[in-house]
C-alpha cells in the first residue's frame, strides 16, 4: 500500500530520479562553476515535478530527493570534515544523509505551495512559486540559527556589477530580487496574453537586469569614499597543517615550532608588519600565561607588531573558539573575540542538555558561544574578526560603520581543497560589498584573500601552500545603505513577502 501510495505508475523514475538529477545540477550555478542559468532550469524543472505530486507525502519525498542531489553535488565536503571527527566512511556518510534531510526542510514550503495551488489559476500558481522560492531563502537565513549557503544571490558572483546592489539590500535582498526576476521572466511564457503585454513584460525584465548592471558599473567607477585610505601592512601566515596532524596530539609541539618559524623567521627587520595574522585555532592546545610555549610565542613578536591568532580559550569550565590580539610591545593580550556562530555538530551539539549520550557516542566537541562582537583597536584603525563559519552570515551582530576593515580567520583543512573554498570566498565578497569595507581572510590549507570594499580581489592565494606573505593594504571604506539598515533590512524584506502571501491567500479564498 505504501509503495503504491508513493511510487505508483513508475513514479520513482519519472519524478524522484529526475528531481534528484536536478539537485545534482543545482550547485553548478554557484562558484566556482558560475553557470547561473542552471538555477533557473532547476527551479522550472522542480516546480513542474512538484505539480505531479498526488499527495503531500509524495511532495515530502520529492524534497528529500532534490536535497539529496544538492547535498551530494554541493555539500560533499561535509563528508570530508566528518571523516576527521568520526573516521571511516559509514558514519560520515550517515552525517551527509542526515544533513540532506535537514536541508530538505528549506524546500518544503516551495513544494507544498506548488502542490496546493496546482489546480487553481495560473496567477495563483505563479504567486505560489514566488512565495515558495522566497520562503526557501528566508528559512536559509533564519531556521536552525541560519545556514545561508548556496543562496540565490550567489549566482551573480561572475558579475561584480550586479553584486553591487547588495550594498543597498544585502545578499538576502539580492536573492529575493533574483527570484522576482525569474518569476517575471517565466510569466512572459505562462500567461495567455497578447503580443503587446508580452513585449512589455520582456522589456521590464531587460530594463531590470540592465538597471542593476548600470548601477553596479556606476558604483564601481564613482563610489563615494567615506575617508582617506589608511595604509597598513599585514603578514598573512598561510599555514598548511593537515587536519589529521592537527588532531594528532603527538605532533602538537612540531606544529607549534613550524608555525612559529613560518610566522617570524622571514620578517623584514626594516619593515615590521602592523599585524601578523595566523589562522583559526592555529595551535590545538590551551595557553597558560606562564607556560613555556606562551613565553616562546610572545617573545618572538616584534615590538612594533601585533599578533592575531586563533586558539582555544577556557573560562569557568567552558571552552571557546577565540581570536586573540597580542601586543609585541607589552607581550600581553590586548583584546579577544569569542566566536558567536558555532557550527552545529562540529563545534557544539544541539540539544546536548537533553541528549547527552550523543557526545559520548560520537565524541564531538561542545564549545561555548560568545556573547558580543569585539571591535579591535590598532594604531590607526579599527576592525572586527569573524571566525570561519560566521563569514556566511550578513553579520547581524556586527556594526559595519564602526570598523575600518573585517578579518576572517579560518581552518579550511577540514574540506580537502573542495568547492567549499571558492563558495566561502564568494560569500566574503558579499560581506565586503554589504559593509563597504576591506575584508581579509587568512586560512590554513585554504584560499586566503584580500577583498576591497567593492568586491574586487586584491589578493587571492592558490591554496595548499605554506608561506609567509607580506601585504601592504590600503584600507578604505565606501558608503553603503545596507551598513546603516542591515538590522532592519532582513525584517523589512521578509514582512513584505508575507504581506504579499496574505493578500494572495485572501484573494484566493474570496474567489473560492
Amino acid at each position: 500500500m505504501i509503495k503504491s501510495f508513493l511510487f505508483d505508475d513508475n513514479f520513482f523514475i519519472k519524478t524522484y530520479g529526475v528531481i534528484f538529477a536536478l539537485g545534482l545540477l543545482y550547485p553548478l550555478a554557484f562558484p566556482p562553476i558560475n553557470c547561473f542559468v542552471i538555477i533557473f532550469i532547476v527551479w522550472i524543472g522542480a516546480t513542474y515535478i512538484f505539480r505531479l505530486a498526488n499527495n503531500f507525502l509524495q511532495t515530502i519525498f520529492m524534497c528529500l530527493s532534490l536535497s539529496l542531489g544538492v547535498t551530494f553535488s554541493g555539500f560533499y565536503w561535509i563528508f570530508y570534515s566528518s571523516q576527521y571527527i568520526l573516521s571511516g566512511w559509514f558514519l560520515p556518510f550517515l552525517v551527509l544523509l542526515g544533513f540532506s534531510v535537514l536541508y530538505a526542510i528549506f524546500f518544503l514550503p516551495w513544494a507544498f505551495l506548488i502542490f496546493i495551488s496546482n489546480k487553481h489559476s495560473k496567477l495563483i500558481f505563479v504567486l505560489a512559486t514566488l512565495i515558495g522560492l522566497a520562503t526557501t531563502e528566508v528559512l536559509k537565513e533564519y531556521l536552525f540559527g541560519g545556514f545561508p549557503w548556496l543562496i540565490a544571490g550567489q549566482i551573480w558572483d561572475f558579475s561584480l556589477e550586479i553584486l553591487q546592489i547588495a550594498s543597498i539590500i544585502g545578499a538576502f535582498g539580492l536573492s529575493i530580487l533574483t527570484i522576482l526576476l525569474f518569476i517575471l521572466f517565466i510569466s512572459i511564457f505562462i500567461f495567455k496574453i497578447s503580443l503587446l503585454p508580452r513585449i512589455l513584460l520582456l522589456s521590464i525584465y531587460c530594463i531590470g537586469i540592465s538597471s542593476l548592471w548600470c548601477y553596479g558599473y556606476y558604483r564601481l567607477n564613482y563610489a563615494n569614499l567615506l575617508s582617506n585610505p589608511k595604509t597598513i601592512s599585514l603578514s598573512l601566515v598561510e599555514t598548511s597543517v593537515l587536519q589529521n596532524d592537527k588532531n594528532d596530539y603527538n605532533k602538537t609541539e612540531e606544529i607549534f615550532l613550524n608555525t612559529l618559524n613560518q610566522a617570524f623567521s622571514n620578517i623584514n627587520l626594516q619593515q615590521y608588519p602592523d599585524y601578523i595574522i595566523l589562522p583559526e585555532v592555529a595551535f590545538n592546545f590551551f595557553f597558560d600565561d606562564n607556560s613555556t610555549r606562551w613565553q616562546t610565542l610572545v617573545n618572538q613578536i616584534p615590538s612594533k607588531s601585533k599578533l592575531i591568532m586563533g586558539a582555544l580559550r577556557t573560562d569557568n569550565m567552558n571552552v571557546y573558539n577565540t581570536a586573540y590580539m597580542i601586543s609585541g610591545k607589552t607581550k600581553q593580550i590586548v583584546s579577544y573575540y569569542d566566536k558567536i556562530k558555532l557550527v552545529p555538530f562540529g563545534e557544539y551539539i544541539p540539544f546536548a542538555n537533553y541528549l547527552p549520550f550523543i557526545q559520548t557516542f560520537v565524541n564531538l566537541s561542545n564549545l561555548k558561544a560568545g556573547d558580543n562582537q569585539t571591535i579591535f583597536i590598532g594604531n590607526q584603525d579599527k576592525f572586527a574578526i569573524i571566525i570561519c563559519f560566521e563569514a556566511i552570515f550578513s553579520n547581524a551582530m556586527l556594526s559595519y560603520k564602526n570598523i575600518d576593515w573585517l578579518l576572517n580567520i579560518t581552518n579550511e583543512g577540514w574540506f580537502n581543497n573542495s568547492i567549499e573554498l571558492d563558495q566561502m570566498n564568494s560569500l566574503l565578497r558579499m560581506r565586503s560589498i554589504e559593509g563597504g569595507v576591506t575584508t581579509v581572510k587568512v586560512a590554513n590549507l585554504g584560499k586566503s584573500v584580500i577583498i576591497n570594499p567593492l568586491g574586487n580581489y586584491e589578493y587571492l592565494s592558490n591554496g595548499y601552500s605554506s608561506k609567509y606573505n607580506l601585504q601592504i593594504v590600503d584600507i578604505q571604506r565606501v558608503a553603503t545603505y545596507y551598513s546603516f539598515t542591515y538590522k532592519n533590512m532582513l525584517v523589512i524584506i521578509t514582512i513584505m513577502l508575507y504581506v504579499i502571501m496574505v493578500v494572495m491567500l485572501t484573494w484566493f479564498c474570496k474567489r473560492k
